[in-house]
């Protein structure tokens, strides 16, 4: 689940389905809500300044670019959108990261098929980049 400020365009990840799971494994429904509002309360308090002239230079963004394997049945849509290469029953996708904390939390960016475009990159090409770096 993706949560954002009003009128921002960067927001905060987080990962329901280990709350779930939590909650499968006994934790009191109050104690995950106390948590997760704890998560998101440390998540924008901590988040880094960007400076958001670099996300249109792709000179700057290149180093950033990172590969990220998820599961294909679970981002059937979103694989749709976005530039990805498969493998068996996952896919490779890209992102820019950002920041990332001593504990590997990390502010990435999605690379968009539009992202793509307005760089002017090939596929292939965001995949050897992404792999250098």
């Amino acid at each position: 689940m993706t949560l954002r400020k009003q009128g921002e365009n960067i927001g905060l990840n987080m990962n329901v389905t280990a709350m779930y799971a939590s909650y499968e494994d006994g934790m009191g429904f109050n104690d995950i809500v106390s948590r997760a509002v704890q998560m998101v309360e440390s998540g924008f308090k901590g988040r880094p300044d960007i400076d958001f002239s670099m996300l249109n230079d792709y000179e700057q963004m290149k180093s950033l670019l990172a590969m990220q394997v998820v599961s294909k049945e679970a981002n059937v849509d979103m694989l749709q959108k976005i530039p990805h290469q498969e493998l068996e029953d996952l896919a490779v996708v890209y992102r820019f990261v950002l920041s990332q904390d001593e504990t590997g939390a990390a502010l990435a960016i999605l690379l968009s098929e539009e992202d793509r475009i307005l760089f002017g990159q090939k596929e292939d090409e965001m995949e050897r980049i992404a792999m250098q770096e």
